[in-house]
This record gives C-alpha cells, structure tokens and sequence, in this order.
C-alpha cells in the first residue's frame, strides 16, 4: 500500500488528533455522498473495503466477520477514527493475526477457526465491542499457545533434518565438482563417494563451509583424485603425479584416523590407494570407470543459476513469523516462517495448524519473491496506517474538486461576460441595422416624392412650354403657395447647389425669408422674384408641401381635361 502523500501527512495528524467535531466537520465536507445512504455508512465503507483490501485475508474468512463490518457501520466515524484505543483497533488486529494463514483447503480444522470466529463476533450485533474484544483475546491466547507448541516441535524435528540435508547437499556438491570428467577404479569411487562423502559431511555439520577445516578437505579432495589418474605419455602429468603421491596418503590418513569408526577397513583403503599409487608410478594400466555425480535433489545447489546479490539480501532479511502468499499453479496456500537456518540456507513455513507446509533454500525463496509467486501478507498492527491512506486519499479529492469547481466557476464567468458582450454586441448592431432601414426607407420616400414632383412639373411644363403668361403664372401661383418650411435649392452663376428652407413668408409685403440647415440666414425674395427665379431655372423647389402638391394636382387635372375636351 502506497503511503500517505508527505504533504498531507500534517493535515492528517491534525484531524486524528484534533476535536471530535472538527473531524466530524471534515467528513461532512470530503465524505462523497451516494444516494440517501448516511454519512456514517459511506465512510465506513470506504474504510472497510480498503482494510479488506490490504488485509490480504481470505475471501471466505472476509465474509464470516460481517458481524464487525455491521457494528462498525453503526459508529459515528468520528468516534473512532480519532480514538487509538477504540477496541475497534485490536480487534482488528486480532483478526489479522488469527487469520493470516486460514484457507478453506484445511477442513474442519477450517471449519472450527471459522465457527470459533462466529462466537467471538456475537457480541457485536449488540454493539458490544469490549466484549467482543475479550473474547477475540482469550481466543487467540489459547490458539497461540497451542500454535506454539506445535510449531516449536516442527522447528525440532526439522533444523537437524534441515542441516543434514544441507551438509549432504554441500559435499554431494564439492564431490561433483572434483569428480567431474575423471575416471577412477570402482573400489576408489566406493570409497570416495561413500566414506569420504560422510567425512566431508561431518566437516560441513561440525565447522561450516566457510571453516579452515572444510577448505583443507576440499583441497585434499581434489589432489586425492588427480593422484589416482593415469598420466599415460604426459610428462608434466607423471611429475605431478611423482609430486602428490608421497603426501596425499599420509594427509588422507591423518584427518580419517581422528574419528574413523572401524581401523582395519580404514587401512585396507589406504592400502588399496597405495597399491594403486605404485602401479601408477610403474605405468601398470589399471581397470577405471567414469566417474558419476552424486545426485542432489536441490536444483539450487545442481543449477547454474545465480540472484543478484539484492534478492539473496530480501530473503536473508525475512522475519521469522512474517505470513505469506504463495501460488502453487492454480491452487494458493498461506504459509508462516517458523524458522531460518542461516547455516544450513533454508526456510521452514507451517499452516495455519503449525503443521510443515514449505521448505525452501534462501536462494529459491528470494526467486519466488522475486517472481510474484510468493507475496508477503501486511503486517496485523497497521491497520491504522489504512485510516491515515483513506483520509490522506479524500484530502486530495476534496482538492482536486474545490479547484475544479473553481475552475468550473471561472469558466463559467468567462462564458457569462463572453455571452453578455456577445448580446450587447448584437443589440447594437440589431439597433444600428434598423436605422440604417429607416434612414434607407427615409431617403427612399423622399426620392420617390421628388419623383413623382418631378413628374408632376414636367407634365405642366409640357403643356405650357411656349406660354410664357402661363408658366408665370404658375409660378407666382408657386411662390403664393409655398409653406414655412419648404426646402429649395439655388444655384450660382457657375453651376453650385445650395439648399435653403422657408423660414419666414410675409403675406403683406410677400416677401420669402431663407435659411440654411443652422438656421443662419442666406437668401431673401420678393413673390415676383422668387417666381422669375423659378421660371429661368436658378431656383427649384425641392419640397413644396402638400398644399402646393394639392393645388400641383389641380392644375395636372385641369389641363388634363382641356387636352381631352380639344381631342
């Protein structure tokens, strides 16, 4: 299990070891809602899920303490989370001690743990956790003495088993190394592989393999044997021969006499040795065979496999009583080291009974670990370390939710502002487009008026061109009919526009009063000017009124009916 994040671990210890209420508060705050569950039950939840997680338990041994997963979900979880000495803790512990090794696989040795757990979780449906706790107590007190027991007479039966074994495998080793390619005569293999294989035993069990004892036997092995090889025509070999043979019988006798059980067969090795040494030094052919290994049933020991010298450290480093996964093909057993043999190189491992389950060398337990096929099981006292994880984990989630509700909050201001610029935006334009259609609608009306004006004056024209007393008079009556404001426009002798409106009309003395858009005075007439301007064309109305349109219609219409009355 991953541990609490360092920059959380303060917060942490603060909420543990604050208030009740202030830790309440923060559940409140970080705890995540699931329907109309209650509060008490999510936290709760989440606790248990993760503790059966990193328990490693048993699935069936999960589902047999329901009773305490009910009880705890009955706690407020600001009761005992901040509680160290809430009974909840050891008999948390309790459970994992008891059950770290149960498996189904043991039968009704299963069967009674599991039905003994039963009873000591009655309790609890009463909400009764002192008593529960006593009983878990008294119960694993019991089961631990008995374990004891039981595991103190495997760790006897097996440490000198195990050192046997272990010396055997080491000269069976040392053996087959020297022996490997050589050729010996029957009786000089018998012996080597028989009485000299004990002796070397003996050494491993009495000195260790690292004593001066075991090298000079090692040493003494190896000569033994290249003293009894034939050199044939080899010149260097006959001098090595010349050179080991008067010393390796003497040597051979010496370490042999000091615990050698029967003499007699004691000199009639030597002697053959001897005698064989002699007929070697005469170049005398002798009857040899090849030299078989001994067999070894550690393929550590037979195998040239190595481990780094990291995973040979993780398996010296193992704690006796420490509890274990391991996978065997499709079947799992959960095994306890009971006893390491530093001198003999192996490991014992019993069941949850205390009966012999598993015996491995350091160098094949540190492969198994190291390949995942034996996995440790978390130590029972940390369960408090899964609390601090728990609360470590929804401090960085109510993190992570308050800075995405913030950023959720900006974005959400920037959309605002962005949709309200956006609005405003287009109220202006919609503003803008719609004077443009009324100041476009605008001119057209007034084109079309001027048009039709226009029209209207021509077609009077038309029909008084020629008549000069008539165009007069239309023109004085144009000037007469003429309304403040009406607009007109002037021009100059060279051409040049100025338009004026009707500002001041004198009936009395008829005189025409004009002014510019400003209001600023510009041009002044009298009746029978303004009409002689019209008539030359240096004045033309723009925007006569609807009394001069009126009365504009009443001449078209007469001379309309003259020319209809002279057709």
């Amino acid at each position: 299990m991953a541990p609490v994040l360092p920059h959380y671990e303060t917060a942490v210890a603060a909420l543990l070891a604050g208030s009740t209420d202030d830790l309440r508060a923060f559940l409140a705050q970080v705890s995540p809602k699931q329907g109309a569950a209650p509060l008490t039950a999510t936290v709760s939840d989440l606790f248990w899920a993760r503790w059966c997680r990193h328990a490693g338990l048993h699935s069936v041994f999960i589902t047999e303490l329901a009773p305490l997963h009910a009880a705890l979900l009955k706690l407020d979880p600001a009761d005992w989370m901040g509680l160290a000495d809430h009974p909840l803790w050891p008999l948390l512990d309790l459970c994992r001690q008891a059950s770290a090794c149960y498996q189904p696989e043991l039968g009704r040795a299963a069967e009674k743990i599991v039905t003994e757990w039963r009873t000591v979780l009655a309790p609890l449906t009463e909400s009764n956790w002192l008593e529960a706790l006593q009983r878990a107590q008294d119960q694993w007190q019991q089961e631990q003495q008995k374990l004891v027991r039981l595991e103190q007479r495997v760790i006897d039966n097996e440490r000198g088993q195990l050192r046997t074994r272990r010396a055997q495998q080491i000269a069976a080793l040392a053996l087959n190394r020297a022996l490997a390619g050589q050729r010996l005569s029957v009786e000089i293999l018998r012996f080597v592989q028989l009485d000299w294989y004990r002796e070397l035993q003996w050494c491993v069990l009495q000195f260790g393999e690292s004593s001066p004892e075991w090298q000079q036997r090692i040493e003494l092995t190896q000569r033994l044997i290249l003293s009894l090889q034939d050199p044939g025509a080899d010149s260097e070999a006959r001098q090595r021969l010349y050179s080991l043979i008067p010393t390796v019988a003497q040597e051979l006798r010496d370490v042999m006499l000091v615990r050698a059980q029967d003499n007699q067969l004691l000199e009639q090795h030597l002697a053959l040795i001897q005698s064989q040494h002699v007929a070697l030094l005469k170049s005398q052919p002798l009857a040899s065979v090849a030299a078989t290994p001994i067999a070894s049933d550690d393929p550590w020991l037979s195998s040239a496999m190595t481990l780094s010298r990291d995973l040979l450290q993780r398996a010296a480093d193992l704690q006796v009583g420490s509890s274990y996964r391991v996978r065997d093909g499709d079947t799992e057993i959960r095994v306890k080291l009971v006893l390491k043999m530093e001198d003999a190189d192996q490991l014992l491992f019993v069941n949850r009974l205390g009966i012999k389950a598993l015996q491995k060398s350091f160098e094949e337990f540190a492969y198994w670990l190291a390949a995942d096929i034996a996995q440790p099981l978390p130590p029972a006292a940390d369960s408090p370390l899964v609390l601090r994880e728990l609360l470590g984990d929804l401090l960085t989630r109510n993190e992570q939710q308050t800075r995405a509700r913030a950023e959720l909050r900006q974005r959400q201001e920037f959309e605002s502002q962005r949709r309200l610029a956006a609005r405003e935006k287009a109220i202006i334009e919609a503003r803008q487009l719609a004077e443009a259609k009324e100041q476009a609608l605008i001119v057209a009306n007034e084109k079309a008026r001027e048009q039709e004006l226009q029209r209207r004056r021509e077609l009077v024209e038309e029909h008084y061109r020629g008549d000069d007393n008539q165009r007069l008079r239309l023109a004085r009556q144009t000037a007469v009919t003429m309304v403040i404001g009406n607009w007109v426009e002037l021009y100059d002798e060279v051409g040049r526009a100025q338009r004026l409106r009707l500002a001041v009309k004198l009936s009395a003395s008829g005189k025409l009063i004009f002014v510019d858009r400003e209001g600023v005075r510009c041009a002044e007439y009298e009746r029978d000017v303004f009409a002689a301007c019209l008539l030359n064309g240096s004045v033309r109305l723009l925007d006569q009124g609807p009394q001069f349109e009126d009365t504009l219609a009443r001449v078209v219409d007469s001379l309309r009916r003259d020319r209809a009355n002279r057709e």
